[in-house]
């Protein structure tokens, strides 16, 4: 059963907005992270994962693996997603919408 963070509380509402925006800004961020870093795209997919697999670890404890057809299809698809999204986010040009968004603040 999943937990909520490090303890099986229910979170308020309030927390609850809170780790939401949190998120959203973290994943808004992901995109111009990924062009200022000036690593490989294989290399960033990497530390997004091992980044990724640590949360995942301390919020909800050691997964169980038991390497069947269905987690290794799932391990392969989320494989392939984060490096073509970083792939596809480091070779073009475009700016990510978050970069857009601020600029039309002070503009």
């Amino acid at each position: 059963m999943l937990r909520y963070g490090l303890t099986d509380k229910k979170l308020s509402r309030r927390q609850a907005v809170a780790l939401l925006v949190i998120a959203a800004l973290l994943w808004s961020s992901a995109g111009i992270l990924i062009k200022l870093i000036p690593w490989h795209p294989l290399a960033i997919a990497g530390g997004r994962s091992a980044i990724a697999a640590a949360i995942f670890a301390a919020a909800i404890g050691r997964p169980r693996w038991s390497g069947s057809r269905a987690q290794w299809g799932a391990a392969l698809a989320y494989a392939c997603t984060v490096i073509t999204l970083v792939a596809a986010t480091k070779m073009t040009t475009a700016v990510p919408l978050s970069c857009c968004s601020i600029r039309h603040l002070y503009m």
